[in-house]
């Protein structure tokens, strides 16, 4: 996942300097309509596939970073405002990259849950392996498990199947 973020971002910011040429850099054109084109290629860009993801906190930082420092250079904000990213997010009314995977990813899962219980996704949610060997070490994430924590934290209770 470390190599797909780190191509993620340089492709996206690539296509926000390609952007920025365009449109952000205009002073004739509004900043609701910058912000809307910013939704729309950017953020759409950078979160392609984000369903799927199993994420560290080390990838959602880095993702994160990136989106706070393209709003920031969007809105005109400088490092000596001293503006937190809170108030960057409630004065445009956007929300923070890790809530869009959580939501993303519970809808996701909604709609496997709702599947019958003979299609592929759902079994693949809900499987688990007959045999197999472990390495050694600690247990790589596994997307159930981000689900769970996603479940908790939204405070939805999980369903046992």
């Amino acid at each position: 996942m470390d190599k797909e973020i780190s191509a993620r971002i340089c492709k996206t910011s690539q296509t926000l300097g390609w952007l920025r040429t365009r449109v952000l850099n205009q002073r004739n054109v509004k900043l609701s309509t910058k912000l809307k084109m910013y939704r729309a290629v950017v953020l759409s860009n950078i979160l392609y596939g984000r369903e799927s993801w199993t994420l560290y906190s080390r990838h959602l930082k880095k993702i994160e970073h990136f989106h706070m420092r393209s709003l920031r250079s969007i809105l005109n904000i400088k490092w000596q405002n001293r503006v937190t990213n809170l108030e960057v997010f409630d004065r445009e009314e956007m929300i923070s990259i890790e809530t869009m995977i959580i939501k993303s990813q519970l809808r996701c899962v909604g709609h496997v849950i709702q599947m019958d219980d003979h299609c592929l996704p759902k079994q693949l949610l809900y499987g688990e392996l007959s045999s197999g060997k472990r390495n050694t070490g600690r247990p790589r994430k596994r997307f159930k498990n981000c689900v769970k924590t996603h479940l908790t934290h939204t405070n939805i209770p999980p369903k046992k199947a």
